[in-house]
C-alpha cells in the first residue's frame, strides 16, 4: 500500500484541539484540506506526522508548540473591549 513522502501532494480531513480539548480549527463540513509535502504550507509537526501513513488511516498527532507557532508573543496581544466587537461576534 502507498505511504505518504515528502513532496506527494495529499488531501486530510482534520481537527485542531489544544491540550484540553478545545478545537480551535477543524476541516468538519468543508473541503479537506490540500497541500504538497516539503513546501512550508503547514507547521511542521503536522506535516511530519503524515509521513509514511496510508490511504483513509486515521491518526492523532501531537503537536509540541516549537514545531507549530511557538512561544506567545505578549507584544503581538491585544486587548479588545467586548462593547468594541461586532454584535454577531460572540466571544
Amino acid at each position: 500500500m502507498t505511504q505518504v513522502k515528502e513532496n506527494n501532494t495529499v488531501k486530510v480531513n482534520y481537527t485542531g484541539k489544544l491540550a484540553d480539548g478545545q478545537i480551535f480549527d477543524t476541516s468538519e463540513g468543508k473541503e479537506p484540506l490540500e497541500f504538497t509535502l516539503g513546501q512550508g504550507q503547514i507547521i511542521p509537526g503536522f506535516e511530519k506526522g503524515l509521513i509514511d501513513m496510508k490511504l483513509n488511516e486515521k491518526k492523532t498527532i501531537t503537536i509540541a508548540k516549537e514545531e507549530a507557532y511557538g512561544d506567545i508573543n505578549e507584544q503581538l496581544r491585544q486587548e479588545v473591549k467586548k462593547t468594541e466587537l461586532p454584535e454577531d461576534i460572540k466571544p
